[in-house]
């Protein structure tokens, strides 16, 4: 919640979800239930089946939204390098 916020975004526009409680959930569900124009997957774990591979901390444009994949929150807390990577991601996302 803090990155939405310092990003300058409202929690009112941002779905925050947990994909491990719906493992059968898909990309096009997903897509086509929230409509999201920005999509931040936090960890390659949290890929949802039907989403080509994506690069690490490379945005990239899946349909019409703005995709990135980056380090699980597992993955920053350990490395202070991975949360820059990621900081610097997000502020292009």
């Amino acid at each position: 919640e803090s990155i939405i916020k310092r990003l300058g975004y409202s929690l009112d526009y941002a779905a925050i979800f947990n994909i491990a409680k719906y493992p059968d959930a898909t990309a096009p569900q997903l897509l086509d239930f929230f409509k999201p124009q920005k999509l931040l997957l936090l960890g390659r774990q949290a890929l949802p089946e039907g989403i080509a591979q994506l690069t690490l901390n490379k945005p990239q444009k899946l349909k019409n939204c703005h995709t990135l994949l980056s380090f699980s929150f597992d993955e920053m807390m350990e490395n202070n390098e991975n949360k820059k990577a990621f900081w610097e991601q997000m502020k292009q996302l």
